[in-house]
């Protein structure tokens, strides 16, 4: 169970153990502060435990889901509906900690104090398992073209075992964690306006202009084009 309460422009969300939100992406970046309680986070970047007192940062169209584990959780969130493109250009994903929060709270809504603020946190994954799906996340992190049925085969199991275990850990497939991965990566780059799309494809490792396109219309329903413009 989720419910929210507004506090100003902001807005605290509630939440108790055993509920889950699934994979599931925002359009705009923000940054939530957790203040009681906690929760495990899957993204392309790993596993995260988010504790009282961490800032998570999403830079926009990032996929997470999340698994709340405390009897009750507080996350104050703010979001960014403009400047994405300067927060992508100086802050990637990630759990921010050894911050003060009375601070944060206080200047939180102000896009340059934020970048000032996290760049100076401590950073870095608090990871709630070190099992063979992290490690095989880890893996396709690594290496793009790693084939799914060798990255199974690396933990002695089958291909259809390790995407239903990687589904119930991060809520999508091997590929598709894959192809978030690239997604990203593509999303990034979209910020350098001096850079073709077709540029942007290559880099990324797409066929070309019009695969990367493709995907990713399907994936958030917005073209390359449309979307450089949303993030500026």
């Amino acid at each position: 169970m989720t419910t929210h309460m507004s506090i100003g422009q902001d807005l605290i969300t509630e939440h108790f153990q055993g509920s889950d939100l699934g994979a599931h992406r925002h359009s705009h970046a923000y940054s939530a502060l957790v203040l009681e309680g906690g929760y495990i986070e899957c993204g392309v970047n790993g596993t995260w435990l988010c504790e009282p007192g961490d800032i998570v940062f999403h830079p926009p169209f990032d996929l997470h889901s999340n698994r709340f584990v405390r009897s009750r959780t507080l996350v104050l969130n703010f979001t960014y509906s403009t400047n994405s493109a300067r927060l992508l250009e100086h802050l990637e994903y990630g759990v921010f900690r050894e911050l003060d929060a009375d601070e944060f709270i206080r200047r939180g809504n102000d896009v340059d104090a934020v970048i000032d603020l996290l760049a100076k946190a401590a950073s870095g994954p608090r990871n709630n398992a070190s099992d063979w799906v992290e490690i095989m996340a880890a893996d396709l992190r690594r290496d793009p073209k790693l084939q799914i049925s060798d990255a199974a085969a690396r933990h002695d199991i089958s291909p259809e075992h390790a995407s239903r275990a990687f589904r119930r850990r991060y809520g999508i497939t091997p590929s598709r964690f894959r192809a978030e991965e690239q997604l990203q990566h593509a999303i990034r780059l979209l910020c350098d306006k001096s850079m073709t799309l077709a540029e942007i494809a290559q880099i990324v490792g797409y066929c070309d202009q019009a695969h990367f396109t493709r995907q990713l219309v399907s994936a958030i329903g917005i073209a390359p084009s449309a979307l450089r413009e949303f993030i500026a």
